[in-house]
Parts: structure tokens; sequence; C-alpha cells
């Protein structure tokens, strides 16, 4: 159950289209169909939008779940379907929730991004995104060897959100942390 490296793989390559300042990546809905996904640390479980996916067979009649985000406290009613698979790359996710909304309010300014994912690849495994090459690099375990030319900063998860104590220096002497 959860997302695994497929039998003989410990690491994948993802390539990664920038829409504006967001990563968007293309993954498999239960092996038929392609979705365009928004990459979100913050973003607890995987997030569809719009009326084709209603008609997914595994939908949870009479289950409903609140979604929130993007700096809104406004919840959105979303439908339950379970189980899914997805892949991307050399991974394969089983058994996998999937919140849908079947309005695309979330998403009306970006028609060609259907959803977003992100906390339960980054809870599993290491992440290294490239931005000259556009790729996204996902190892099931870091070695030394991978660590070669990298700094590690102090991370702290809270509510699914990775943040990165930092202290900025803005003019006049003033500091924030």
């Amino acid at each position: 159950i959860g997302f695994n490296f497929q039998e003989g793989h410990d690491h994948t390559t993802i390539p990664f289209e920038r829409y504006r300042d967001l990563i968007v990546i293309t993954t498999v809905l239960n092996d038929t169909m392609k979705v365009n996904l928004i990459l979100d640390t913050g973003t607890r479980s995987i997030l569809l939008c719009g009326k084709k996916f209603k008609k997914l067979t595994n939908m949870i009649k009479g289950r409903k779940m609140k979604v929130t985000g993007w700096g809104s406290s406004e919840s959105v009613d979303a439908d339950l379907s379970y189980p899914n698979s997805r892949s991307v790359g050399d991974i394969k996710g089983v058994a996998i929730g999937v919140a849908v909304i079947t309005n695309r309010r979330l998403l009306d300014q970006r028609p060609q991004i259907d959803g977003i994912i992100g906390y339960e690849l980054f809870v599993r495994f290491a992440v290294e995104i490239n931005y000259k090459t556009k790729t996204i690099h996902l190892y099931d375990r870091l070695t030394p060897a991978r660590t070669i030319g990298f700094d590690a900063v102090p991370l702290e998860i809270n509510m699914a959100r990775p943040q990165v104590k930092s202290t900025i220096h803005l003019s006049g002497k003033k500091t924030v942390t």
C-alpha cells in the first residue's frame, strides 16, 4: 500500500514542466488516464479537479471530505475515490485514496492542470529537484555518495508542511526570523 519503487529500482527521474512558478508532473491514474498534477509539498492527499473524474468507478458513495488550500480558509466538498493506482516514473502507488472535486474552481485559470500531488511523495522518498534540467529525482534513500555537493538544512514538518527556519536581512539592519 502506498508509493514504492517497481522491482529492481531504487531511484527514478521524472521530467517536469513549469507553469508560472509551479512544478507540474504527469502521472498515470489507474493504468489508463494521464493527468497533470502540481507538485506541492503541503498537499496531504492527491486532489483531482473536473467532471471527468466523477466517472471513476471506485467513488465511495456518500463519503465527503473538506478540502482547503492555497491560503484560503474557505473549504470545498470533495468526493473520495478508493482504491486507485498511480504511476510516475519507476514508482507505482497502490491502494491510493484520491479526493475529487467535480468543479474546476480551484484550477479554473490552469486548464491543462488536473490536480495536485505532494506530501505522499515527499514523505516516502528523498527528493532532488533540478530546475536547470527540469527533472525531479526520487531516491529510496540517499547514500553518502549522492549527497556530495549538497548542504543539509534542518527541516521541521508542521501539519504535513515542510518548514525551514531562516533569517531574512531587510534594509535598515532589520531582520525577520
